[in-house]
């Protein structure tokens, strides 16, 4: 279906295909061909495609290739490409804090706030955990829940129906594999691919306690530089004596001035200046980088074992949201219970539906597999049969060492019962007013002479006044 239109008898057989994998959009590709010349898609039209009854994908014209068949009057849209809603949450800004509320609150708040006007509703949407405090400036949706996904161990998705959920990713729950069960093409792979036991995490920035630094004056110097950039209001004593505070640029009146992310202090310029016989005492907290290391010893010494050398598989991330240690070190330990292991891959073809992201009970003896697996990736490929039926090949991947994938999901959850996005910035909102007025009509008459004279030279005029 385009655009409420059921456009079937121009697509061309086979060339459907649907891809979906975890933390990614959805996209559907498929070609369409009209020998009159005459039905033109639009790009932004609404896609729909059912198996059956079944709705499995929707979205919208992203491109529009299209070429005319020299010598005829036949069009042809080849690979055109269909991006799924979750475009919506991509090109929407969010400016908005929160304190102490639920991560379903808050995703709850942005849907009403950002997308409601763009069609999506409230699908289901779980509590989780409490959010001391989230500030987001100004980034998209998505961006804003994939961070609440990423530190609460949830997941969100905006289905085809264009309702969004957000839930505990150890309930999105597929249907159960076996030898036995009807699938084909079995492909099974180990994979050192993503494989790390050493994981450095590169954070945001973190409030330091309280630091004290002295000064003596010179007679010249209003100026003066701590080692920190400063987080919060300072405490200012010159000789002992507390001094006021103000905030550079935007107050006046106070003995001294500071900006936040700043490392200097300024005197009032009509202040007078310290002499050596004054000494200035500035007490602040400062802003400093969190990166945090964290080592899996048991992995390394394995791989040391099986590899020779060190058997350090080092590597990096940078979530620049995390504004505490503590959640730095809890992050980057999740990061090695997922990673720090071989991975196992699991791929087979099927007609039974799964979805990206659904945790699947595998039972593969004769491979050594007995686990609960992720999907990680699902293709859907329109192949032509009969009875018109969409052929899935999945993706399945092993979990954390320790207990697969539910285990992980749960300790996500349970280590970030509260948690804070950001807490150092401050959200600055623009808000543009309009209002109507009507601009009075001024109505007037007056009764005037106008007089014209003929002038011959620069000092005279030639003949009589006459009014016109």
């Amino acid at each position: 279906m385009i655009n409420g239109i059921d456009r079937t008898p121009y697509l061309i057989e086979k060339s459907l295909n649907i891809s979906e994998a975890v933390n990614e959009r959805s996209i559907a590709v498929f070609s369409l061909v009209d020998k009159t010349g005459l039905y033109r898609p639009t790009v932004g039209e609404v896609v729909e495609i059912y198996n059956n009854d079944e709705l499995v994908f929707a979205g919208s014209i992203d491109d529009l290739p299209e070429m005319m068949i020299e010598g005829t009057t036949t069009l042809l849209y080849q690979n055109i490409p269909i991006v799924d809603f979750h475009q919506s949450a991509d090109r929407k800004l969010v400016a908005e804090s929160y304190e102490n509320r639920t991560a379903g609150f808050i995703v709850k708040d942005i849907l009403n706030k950002f997308l409601a006007e763009e069609g999506i509703t409230e699908g289901e949407i779980q509590d989780g955990v409490v959010v001391q405090k989230a500030v987001f400036n100004y980034l998209t949706v998505s961006q804003c829940l994939d961070e609440l996904s990423e530190l609460t161990g949830f997941q969100w998705k905006i289905n085809p129906d264009k309702t969004l959920d957000f839930f505990n990713r150890a309930t999105f729950i597929g249907t159960p594999v076996t030898e036995q069960s009807k699938i084909s093409n079995v492909r099974v792979k180990k994979s050192r691919q993503q494989y790390r036991n050493r994981q450095y995490l590169r954070a945001g920035q973190d409030i330091s306690q309280v630091q004290t630094r002295t000064f003596k004056g010179d007679g010249e110097t209003q100026i003066f530089t701590v080692d920190l950039p400063i987080a919060t209001v300072p405490t200012v004593k010159v000789n002992g004596v507390p001094q006021t505070v103000g905030i550079r640029g935007l107050d006046q009146g106070f003995d001294w001035y500071w900006n936040k992310n700043d490392r200097t202090i300024s005197q009032d310029s009509n202040a007078p200046k310290l002499t050596s016989s004054d000494t200035l005492t500035v007490e602040f907290q400062g802003f400093y980088p969190i990166i945090v290391v964290a080592d899996d010893m048991e992995e390394m010494l394995k791989r040391q074992s099986i590899e020779g050398g060190s058997g350090i598989y080092e590597s990096i991330e940078e979530k620049t949201s995390i504004d505490t240690r503590e959640s730095a070190i809890a992050f980057s330990e999740g990061l090695l219970r997922r990673f720090a292991n071989i991975q196992m891959q699991v791929t087979f073809d099927t007609y039974i539906k799964y979805r990206a992201g659904e945790l699947v009970e595998v039972d593969f003896p004769n491979h050594g597999i007995k686990e609960q697996m992720l999907v990680a990736e699902v293709n859907i490929k329109d192949i032509g049969s009969v009875d018109n039926r969409l052929l899935y090949t999945v993706r399945l991947v092993s979990g954390e060492s320790f207990g697969g994938w539910v285990n992980f999901f749960k300790k996500l959850a349970e280590q970030n019962k509260t948690f804070v996005i950001r807490e150092n910035e401050v959200v600055v909102k623009l808000s543009t007013f309009k209002d109507e007025f009507q601009r009075p009509q001024l109505l007037d008459s007056m009764t005037y002479k106008l007089h014209q004279y003929l002038v011959c030279n620069v000092d005279q005029y030639c003949g009589e006044e006459v009014i016109i």
